[in-house]
């Protein structure tokens, strides 16, 4: 059987967090092991104690490291995670000797589930930010993003510390953990479902290897816009000179991407299993700085030279569509959450 170890992100003896971890311990009875981590121990991290590293930090990489996969049970902190769980994950991120950045880490790869017990928004911030810190490419954890299971409390455990799961939350958690047991298996192939800035930044070396012209869209390029990665990405969106659009799917094709949906001339989707999304639009550029892309009607959508421009990040300057477009670009449909996140994110630049 797997080892699955339990990440609690609670530290607190009676923690709701705990108990629904005990929940699920009873479902993976005689599908796998399980074993709690205790990291209570763990000081916070300092580069003046790293090397050697403290055993307590020891221990939880050799626990870490052994184990199958990682569960993590974790409450809502002010929209995020706890700052003792934040602190675990950057001493498992860490290098193991000073410098080298070469030799995996114990978390590297490792599958995680998700799960949380807290108030109104059943810890749905935290876990979309704790997907976000596990992904980054010097972490590379493989987290499944569905399904995942959060639960608001009831008004029981607030008032006399008595959790009590309702028929549909046991169901919720029967359901992660079936889905769970097979994303850990042997037997199962995972998809990647989402795409970090490492990821970003190949993509972008092949498009400037080709020496084309290309604009970075869709949720990457907002946070282009703001410097930073503030949000998980499905997909990289390019919009790039149509008149390459045979070789560029070409090369894509040479470096593993297979066509997922094809809706050519207005966009093709394809998804590589190294690099996962990626979305490109062919756009027709004109000798005055304006440009056209195809809609699905067989008529055009027509830009101005102001909506394209250039950001920086991590360093990068990369082609982007501009904060003027991007805003343009938010309408006109039913806005998802993403979609509200990234519109408060355009009125902060």
């Amino acid at each position: 059987m797997k080892k699955i170890l339990f990440i609690i992100g609670s530290l607190r003896k009676e923690s709701f967090n705990k108990k629904l971890a005990e929940e699920v311990e009873q479902m993976l009875s005689g599908r796998a092991t399980v074993e709690y981590l205790d990291y209570s121990d763990v000081p916070l991290m300092n580069q003046d104690i790293e090397f050697p590293a403290p055993e307590a930090v020891k221990r939880v990489r050799e626990k870490v490291a052994e184990a199958d996969a990682l569960w993590i049970f974790s409450p809502e902190y002010n929209y995020s995670y706890p700052g003792h769980l934040k602190n675990l994950i950057d001493w498992l991120s860490r290098p193991l000797i000073a410098g080298d950045r070469q030799t995996p880490l114990a978390i590297n790869g490792k599958k995680v589930a998700l799960s949380g017990a807290g108030g109104a928004s059943a810890t749905a911030k935290c876990r979309e930010k704790l997907t976000e810190l596990l992904t980054l490419p010097f972490i590379r954890a493989e987290v499944m993003t569905e399904p995942q299971t959060g639960i608001q409390l009831n008004m029981e455990a607030w008032t006399e510390g008595r959790m009590m799961l309702t028929e549909a939350q046991r169901s919720s958690l029967k359901r992660q953990v079936d889905a769970f047991i097979d994303y850990i298996s042997d037997l199962h192939i995972t998809k990647k479902e989402t795409t970090n800035i490492s990821d970003l930044f190949q993509v972008l070396d092949l498009l400037d290897n080709m020496k084309i012209q290309y604009w970075l869209d869709g949720g990457w390029g907002v946070d282009a816009l703001y410097g930073k990665q503030t949000r998980t990405h499905r997909d990289i969106d390019i919009d790039f000179d149509a008149q390459y659009h045979d070789e560029l799917l070409t090369l894509l094709q040479k470096k593993g991407y297979l066509i997922e949906t094809d809706c050519y001339p207005n966009r093709i989707e394809l998804h590589s299993e190294k690099l996962g999304y990626i979305d490109i639009h062919p756009f027709v550029l004109n000798s005055d700085g304006t440009s056209k892309q195809a809609d699905l009607n067989g008529g055009w959508y027509e830009f101005q030279p102001d909506f394209f421009g250039t950001a920086v990040l991590e360093g990068r300057t990369i082609p982007c569509i501009s904060l003027k477009a991007q805003k343009v670009f938010h309408t006109g449909y039913e806005l998802r959450d993403k979609d509200i996140h990234d519109l408060a994110i355009l009125e902060r630049i």
